[in-house]
C-alpha cells in the first residue's frame, strides 16, 4: 500500500468506523479506551466523551458498565463473549477479540457490541410469526370457500345490498338464521367485501371447543403456563386474526365466563394471553352467528345482555330456503356443477327432478340441499337426477307426524314450563326413533351440539 493511501485511511478512519452498525471499541492492554465508533456510544447509551481515554475498570467502578472483556482477552489471548447490562437497563452482547503484535503478544483488544434487547425482541417476533404460521396451517382448509352469489330472490338481493353497506365499516355483526341457511358463507362474503379482504379470515365453532380449552384457543397462553404446553407459548385465534376477521359461529354456546372476557376485548381491543400480564392491542373485526333466540337466552340468564347488545351493532337475519324458492334451482345447479367436477361425473337434473326440489320444504336449508346433491352425484345410477333418484318425499317432514309426544298437563304450569315439557318429550321420542344424537340433529337440520345441550338440560338418556 502506498504511503499516501495509508495517510488517507488515517484521515478518514473515524468516519470509516462510524459506518459500521455494530458498536466497535478498541482498548490497549491496560484497558484504556483508544477508539469508539458512534454506534457503540448509541447502543451503550453513554456519550463518547465520557468513555474515550478512560480505563474500562474505572467505568465499572462508577456503575456505567458491569462487564468488561479486556482483562480476560489479554490474559487468555482468546475471543470472549459476555452479556453486559448498562446503567439504562439495556442488555448488550459483547464479543472481544485479541489483536497480536509480531511477537505473538496481545497488543490491542477489539470489542464488538450488539443490542441484546433488540435481538430478544427479534426472537420474540420470530416466535410469534412461527406460532401464527402454525395456527394458520392448522386452520387451513377447515372452512368452505365463499360461494359465488347465485341469488334470484328479492330477499337475498336486499341482503346483498345490506352486506355491501356493512362490509365497509368495522361494526360487529350478528348473523341470525336457522341452521344451514348460509351464515358461514355470509360471514365470508362480508370479509371479502371489506377493506380487510386481504387479511386473515378465521372461523371458530364455539360449540365444538371444550369449555376448559376455549380461553386458550381464543386468547392463547404464555410460555411455561402449562406443563406439557409449548415452551414458547401459543398464539390465540384473536391474535392470529389481527388485521382480519374472526367469525364466532354458535356464539350462544360460549360459556358465561368467556362471554365476559370477549366483551372486555370488544370494548378495549386488547388481549392478554393466559399466564401473561402483558396486554396487546389487536385489530380484529368480529362477526358472530347463532340459530338461537339470543334475547330469550338473555332473559334466561344464559347469555350476557351487555355482550348481546355489543355484538348486534349490525344485525342480519338470513331467511330460510323455503322462503326464497327462486334461489333453490340456481343453488342446486351450482352444487351439481361443483360435485360433477369434483367426482368427474356428468349428472343433470330432469324437469321432474327440479320440480321435486322446488316442492320440498328444506328443513335443513342450503346445507341440506348441498348434502343431497352430493349424495345424488355419488350414489345415483345413470346421469339423470329425477324424482325417483332424489326421493325427497321420504325425507319430507309431513311423514313424521306420527311422533308420539305425550299429552301436556296445563295445571299450574307457565308457558316456559310447558314449552320445556313439549321439547323434552319431542326429543325423547326423536332419540328413540333415530337412535342417536347425531342422526336426530341431521333429521331436524340443527347442529349436533344443540341437540347435545338440550339432552343434557333435560337429563335424557
Amino acid at each position: 500500500m502506498r504511503k499516501n493511501d495509508v495517510s488517507l485511511l488515517f484521515e478518514y478512519y473515524q468516519q470509516l468506523w462510524d459506518t459500521f452498525k455494530e458498536g466497535i471499541c478498541i482498548t490497549d492492554t491496560a484497558g484504556i479506551i483508544l477508539l469508539l465508533n458512534t454506534s457503540y456510544s448509541a447502543i451503550a447509551g453513554i456519550p463518547k466523551e465520557d468513555m474515550l481515554g478512560r480505563n474500562v475498570e474505572e467505568l465499572v467502578e462508577n456503575g456505567m458498565l458491569d462487564v468488561v472483556l479486556n482483562p480476560e482477552v489479554v490474559r487468555t489471548k482468546q475471543p470472549v463473549t459476555r452479556i453486559q447490562t448498562v446503567s439504562t437497563g439495556r442488555q448488550l452482547v459483547l464479543e472481544g477479540y485479541p489483536v497480536f503484535d509480531s511477537f505473538g503478544n496481545v497488543a490491542l483488544c477489539i470489542t464488538l457490541i450488539k443490542d441484546g434487547t433488540l435481538l430478544s425482541d427479534l426472537r420474540t417476533e420470530l416466535n410469534r410469526q412461527k406460532e401464527l404460521l402454525e395456527t394458520l396451517q392448522q386452520l387451513a382448509n377447515t372452512g368452505d370457500p365463499a360461494l359465488p352469489v347465485r341469488s334470484k330472490s328479492a330477499a337475498m338481493r336486499r341482503l346483498e345490498k345490506e352486506l355491501s353497506n356493512i362490509a365497509d365499516t368495522d361494526a360487529t355483526v350478528l348473523l341470525l338464521g336457522e341452521t344451514g341457511v348460509g351464515k358461514d358463507v355470509t360471514a365470508r362474503r362480508i370479509h371479502a367485501l371489506s377493506p380487510r379482504s386481504k387479511g386473515t379470515f378465521i372461523k371458530v365453532d364455539c360449540g365444538s371447543i371444550p369449555e376448559h380449552l376455549i380461553e386458550t384457543e381464543l386468547f392463547g397462553y404464555a410460555g411455561g403456563t402449562f406443563s406439557g404446553g409449548n415452551k414458547h407459548g401459543k398464539i390465540g385465534l384473536l391474535e392470529a386474526a389481527d388485521g382480519g376477521t374472526l367469525f364466532l359461529d354458535e356464539i350462544a354456546e360460549l360459556p358465561l365466563r368467556m362471554q365476559t372476557k370477549l366483551l372486555r376485548f370488544l370494548q378495549d381491543k386488547e388481549i392478554m394471553r393466559v399466564g401473561s400480564t402483558d396486554a396487546k392491542s389487536v385489530d380484529v373485526r368480529v362477526i358472530a352467528a347463532t340459530n338461537r333466540d339470543l334475547a330469550q337466552a338473555v332473559e334466561h340468564g344464559e347469555f350476557r345482555s351487555d355482550l348481546y347488545y355489543r355484538i348486534k351493532v349490525a344485525e342480519i337475519v338470513i331467511p330460510p330456503l323455503r322462503e326464497r324458492k327462486s334461489d333453490i334451482q340456481p343453488l342446486a345447479e351450482l352444487f351439481l356443477a361443483s360435485f360433477n367436477a369434483k367426482y368427474r361425473k356428468k349428472k343433470y337434473f330432469t324437469e321432474e327432478g327440479l320440480k321435486n326440489l322446488l316442492n320440498y320444504k328444506w328443513p335443513g336449508n342450503v346445507r341440506e340441499l348441498e348434502n343431497i346433491i352430493q349424495r345424488e352425484v355419488i350414489t345415483s345410477r345413470g346421469d339423470a337426477i329425477d324424482c325417483r333418484t332424489l326421493n325427497l318425499a321420504r325425507a319430507c317432514p309431513a311423514e313424521e307426524t306420527d311422533l308420539k309426544v305425550p299429552p301436556l298437563d296445563f295445571t299450574g304450569k307457565s308457558y316456559d314450563d310447558l314449552m320445556a315439557e313439549l321439547e323434552s318429550g319431542l326429543l325423547r321420542e326423536a332419540l328413540r326413533r333415530y337412535g342417536s344424537i347425531t342422526k336426530t340433529a341431521e333429521r331436524f337440520g340443527v347442529a349436533r351440539s344443540t341437540i347435545f345441550r338440550k339432552v343434557k338440560r333435560y337429563n335424557l338418556e
